[in-house]
């Protein structure tokens, strides 16, 4: 009689272990691969962005890009897009096509997009889709949506008076993706007096604890958030209420917090914030 060859149960096992220990060893290298992908893909969408904000100020006589500003230059809402009021404008429900939309009298988000012609630049690939009925991304054909935040230091203002446009962070992203043209840092009064918004607990983290950044002379790099000064923010003066252990009254050279210890530093903010004396 003629045997048929077969594994033997050891054999099985012994493939099966292989295959196990393979797996093991590639499936955390396909995840970086696949982060790494995200993160120069970030970079890219990060660094046309700056290039489009430094073309509008080309055609605005060298001025930024302003955002829905009252009367004091002071940007309300400060995410257009949302269910936010503005004078004469206060919408019931949140506009589907969010920064988009002309029923905000001017947000960069908008103002950009003919010098980039891509709502989807405006989108991170590593950003989750934020499920907010007020503020989250929307699905309509042709609505804006963002998980960028643009320096609110900057805006209105001229790019001949920024002294360290190299080093300036233009652009920085945010945890989740809304239909959203945020604006922070933002000056209190539009001036030069202060500034708010500075230490986010969204912002800056996309990659675990860093993000991709745009700076002031249309260069994008990757940064950990804690290398990211308070006056790369824009941050001429001290910095004050960190809530990190760190009092008020800091040397805008300090990094900003460590984003698995960071709760939410809102109200950290900059004594003075005047782009030209940083």
């Amino acid at each position: 009689m003629k045997h048929q060859k077969a594994f033997t149960l050891i054999e099985l096992l012994v493939v099966i272990a292989i295959i196990a220990i393979l797996a093991a060893i590639l499936f955390p290298v396909f995840a970086q691969a696949k982060m790494a992908a995200k993160k120069a893909s970030d970079l890219s969408s990060v660094k046309q962005l700056n290039l489009a904000a430094l073309m509008y100020a080309n055609d605005s006589d060298d001025v930024a890009v302003r955002q829905n500003n009252d009367q004091n230059n002071f940007p309300i809402p400060w995410n257009a897009g949302a269910q936010y009021t503005f004078p004469q404008i206060t919408p019931t429900t949140p506009d589907p096509l969010g920064f988009m939309s002309t029923q905000w009298p001017q947000d960069w988000g908008r103002e950009l997009q003919p010098y980039e012609k891509s709502l989807p630049l405006y989108v991170s690939a590593a950003a989750p889709k934020d499920p907010d009925p007020g503020y989250g991304y929307s699905t309509v054909n042709g609505a804006g949506n963002a998980t960028w935040m643009m320096n609110g230091t900057i805006e209105g203002k001229s790019y001949t008076s920024l002294s360290i446009p190299a080093e300036y962070v233009q652009f920085q992203s945010k945890q989740t993706t809304t239909r959203e043209s945020i604006v922070q840092p933002t000056n209190f009064d539009g001036a030069t007096t202060a500034c708010n918004g500075i230490d986010l607990s969204f912002a800056g983290n996309t990659f675990g604890k860093g993000g991709d950044y745009g700076f002031g002379d249309g260069h994008a790099k990757y940064m950990l958030r804690t290398a990211v000064t308070f006056k790369m923010m824009g941050v001429s003066g001290t910095v004050n209420a960190l809530g990190d252990g760190r009092s008020d009254g800091q040397p805008n050279t300090i990094g900003l917090s460590d984003p698995t210890k960071n709760t939410n530093y809102w109200f950290t903010w900059g004594s003075s914030c005047d782009i030209s004396k940083l």
